[in-house]
């Protein structure tokens, strides 16, 4: 989609719209799965007494089932959207901007490492 700067103003707005929504799920969900996911991922270490990166993984992923989650993402997600359309510019920087890039450069790194490790694994065990 091409933005022409000769349009209104509201139709050069529609792609940072649609940016900002997109932020503001990353950042929930790596909000809401790191927050308490990685408690109940250590929790889960501790009571089975396994370690390693499988172990957090499971704890992980058994929180994508659980309600709560869900309910802690949409309520961060909706959190984040209504702060993405602050009038202060100050307080969106603080309170939006500086949270979403954040935690989507972090989920970013998290999931390069977590590529990165399965790689090594998978040469190590082949050779």
């Amino acid at each position: 989609m091409e933005v022409e700067y000769n349009q209104p103003l509201a139709a050069r707005a529609i792609p940072m719209t649609y940016f900002k929504a997109a932020l503001s799920v990353v950042a929930a969900l790596f909000f809401g799965l790191i927050g308490p996911g990685i408690f109940n991922g250590f929790h889960g270490i501790t009571r089975q007494q396994a370690t390693g990166l499988g172990a957090v993984a499971g704890g992980l992923a058994a929180d994508l089932l659980n309600p709560l989650l869900w309910i802690l993402v949409i309520a961060l997600f909706l959190c984040f959207r209504a702060t993405s359309r602050l009038r202060n510019v100050a307080l969106r920087t603080l309170l939006f901007w500086i949270p979403t890039v954040t935690a989507s450069l972090l989920s970013l790194a998290v999931s390069v490492l977590f590529a990165y490790a399965m790689w090594v694994l998978k040469a190590r065990s082949g050779s």
